[in-house]
């Protein structure tokens, strides 16, 4: 748009058309229906592919051609008595028909009028209904989110069926606007937490929008390794922190949601839980478990190597620590970690009917040469396979976390043994402890104790009271 062009649209059609032309740089996708309208000449505007052209001849060509000349007002009457299409307006502004284009919308001018009739007939294309990738789980629904932020909601909306259920759509992006979506139940959602997310999108500034990571980034407020917003494909997971109180943000092509207040113990939950009975006094503890150890495993194995050679049972000294390795304990934990962590990337991005060769390939060859070699011994590689594999146990959530955690701490127990650990581990609890995700503390219902909220956090409780009780948060205006 240049400074020389009229912002609100001309009686002359030939001036509007050459006007939006110029908007849209000539793209030869735009296309320009030229019709006669009673005894007035009439032009239709689209943008081709974004528009159902069944429904563009059936709701609005047709029914223009065949409309007889009236002594009212033209536009209004053929918006509101002759154009077929359930959503309709009108428009003066050059600003709202470029952005109704680009929309997927078809727009009417008509020679002698400064007005422009907007239609919705868009048809985006958009993948089938799939299972979750990133949070599969053997029990509850199969359905996942899509790119397609109207068809997301129209899945949370077939899971809850209640007038209270809100969405507040709002466009982001100064370049290019992309729908960006509020979702929460009123009365039930905490107001604080929700005035946090409207005052954070509002304050939004960036040119364009194509991940959910911008917004969980202006959610988070803060920077942290631990995840101060959480992100869901799977519905049911969604509509169930709504009925908790909290509040998902859907970006129109992401298909995922973000939530927030995010708090340590949902890391430590999966989806599946809530659909069996089996486990639910022992999941979330074995994988805080295993949290635990996919982090101090390496720290704990080198401190011992290090500083503590002599205190060992001698058979236990021979298996931990055998003779001739080239590598000092630390260098081999940081080869192994390298390692390990180079081929998990790899199998994420290679074709996957190369990621089991691959991976039989790498384990096998590499592991087997590296022993062989006597850069490392097979007690150090097993230690980092278990770390590793206890690490899948809530990779989705906490791999920033635990990456950043595991190389501090091997580097603290190489240095100064169990005591910088303790030491260390005091620091991170104090860390965790001063963290909050949208004025909420991180590790509530922990720290500060909520007794009345434990029943869903190492262990998961009685399903009954979890439905009927009420949600409420400690929260700190942190703006």
């Amino acid at each position: 748009m240049t400074d020389t062009e009229p912002k609100t649209l001309q009686k002359q059609l030939d001036q509007n058309l050459a006007i939006i032309k110029q908007r849209f740089h000539h793209t030869t996708d735009l296309k320009i229906r030229d019709i006669q309208a009673a005894h007035l000449k009439a032009s239709i505007i689209y943008i081709d592919g974004l528009i159902d052209s069944k429904r563009l001849q059936e709701s609005v060509i047709r029914p223009v051609l065949h409309m007889t000349p009236v002594e009212r007002e033209l536009v209004d009457y053929v918006a509101t008595q002759v154009i077929e299409a359930p959503d309709t307006s009108t428009a003066y502004e050059f600003q709202e028909l470029s952005s109704g284009l680009v929309e997927g919308k078809a727009v009417l001018l008509f020679e002698g009028y400064a007005k422009a009739i907007l239609t919705d007939i868009a048809e985006w294309k958009e993948r089938s209904l799939e299972k979750p990738i990133s949070e599969r789980a053997p029990r509850g629904p199969i359905i996942g989110l899509t790119e397609k932020a109207s068809t997301n909601i129209n899945l949370l909306r077939g899971m809850i069926k209640t007038p209270d259920f809100c969405v507040d759509t709002q466009q982001v992006g100064i370049l290019a606007k992309t729908n960006v979506s509020i979702l929460y139940l009123s009365g039930v959602v905490d107001q604080q937490v929700l005035q946090f997310v409207q005052k954070r999108l509002n304050h939004l500034n960036v040119k364009y929008v194509t991940e959910s990571r911008i917004v969980e980034e202006a959610l988070e407020f803060s920077k942290s390794i631990f995840p101060l917003s959480q992100t869901s494909e799977r519905p049911d997971s969604i509509a169930s922190s709504l009925y908790e109180g909290r509040v998902a943000v859907i970006v129109d092509g992401t298909p995922r949601a973000v939530i927030i207040p995010s708090l340590f113990t949902d890391n430590l939950q999966t989806p599946d839980e809530y659909h069996t009975r089996y486990g639910r006094l022992t999941n979330r503890i074995i994988r805080f478990i295993g949290l635990l150890l996919s982090i101090y495993i390496p720290a704990i194995f080198v401190a011992l190597c290090n500083f503590h050679q002599n205190e060992l049972p001698e058979t236990f000294a021979k298996v931990l620590i055998p003779k001739g390795v080239l590598l000092n304990p630390f260098f081999e934990m940081v080869l192994l970690i390298f390692i390990f962590r180079t081929m998990i990337d790899i199998a994420f991005r290679l074709p996957q009917s190369l990621v089991i060769l691959i991976s039989l390939v790498g384990t096998i060859t590499i592991g087997d040469s590296l022993v062989k070699v006597k850069l490392t011994h097979p007690f150090a590689l097993v230690s980092v396979a278990i770390t590793f594999m206890l690490t899948f146990l809530v990779l989705n959530k906490l791999v920033a976390a635990i990456t950043t955690l595991r190389f501090s701490f091997l580097l603290i127990g190489a240095f100064l043994d169990f005591t910088g650990i303790i030491v260390g581990t005091t620091l991170v609890i104090i860390y965790m402890a001063q963290l909050k995700s949208a004025g909420v503390p991180y590790l509530s219902p922990l720290i500060p104790c909520k007794p009345k909220e434990l029943k869903d956090t190492l262990i998961r409780g009685d399903l009954k009271k979890l439905l009927n009780s009420e949600h409420s948060y400690l929260r700190e205006d942190n703006g």
